[in-house]
């Protein structure tokens, strides 16, 4: 309990980084997402059910705080990426490195499409353009800032 306590702190602390800071670190329109980063790193520390959990709270806290069209979007790509990394719990310890780098990878990934492609879907911007203006982008620039977070939390060295 004092664990679920700690890490909803702790996520609140995530949100306020990145609603504080989501301007300043922009580069070239591409920000990072500290909340996609918090909840594969509890993901992969706690477990499935937590990181969905936590996933569910902070994409409704998210979207609710950037007053999008789609409550639940953020919240929905939370739960998925959340859940895929919660499968590597027990398993990341004896992941080589090289794989453990495409799995942060492929988690931010599956969060980028997901938000992304569903927010831009009745839109007048056609695939190329949202996917080489927006997702790659973001999705790069999370994933550097992932490999150094994850590298001073040592993420999967026990």
């Amino acid at each position: 309990m004092i664990r679920l306590l700690i890490n909803i702190l702790m996520g609140f602390i995530v949100l306020y980084f990145q609603w504080v800071f989501q301007g300043s670190i922009s580069i070239l329109g591409a920000v990072p997402s500290f909340i996609v980063i918090y909840i594969v790193f509890t993901g992969l520390k706690y477990g499935s059910i937590q990181a969905i959990w936590l996933g569910l709270l902070f994409g409704f806290i998210w979207d609710a705080l950037t007053a999008t069209s789609f409550i639940g979007l953020t919240a929905f790509s939370l739960i998925i990426t959340g859940y895929f990394a919660g499968i590597f719990e027990k398993r990341i310890a004896r992941i080589t490195i090289f794989y453990r780098f495409g799995l942060y990878l492929t988690f931010i990934s599956v969060f980028e499409f997901l938000s992304i492609f569903i927010y831009f879907q009745n839109s007048t911007w056609d695939f190329g353009a949202v996917f080489f203006l927006i997702v790659i982008p973001n999705t790069l620039y999370t994933y550097i800032v992932t490999l150094i977070a994850f590298h001073f939390l040592a993420v999967g060295d026990k």
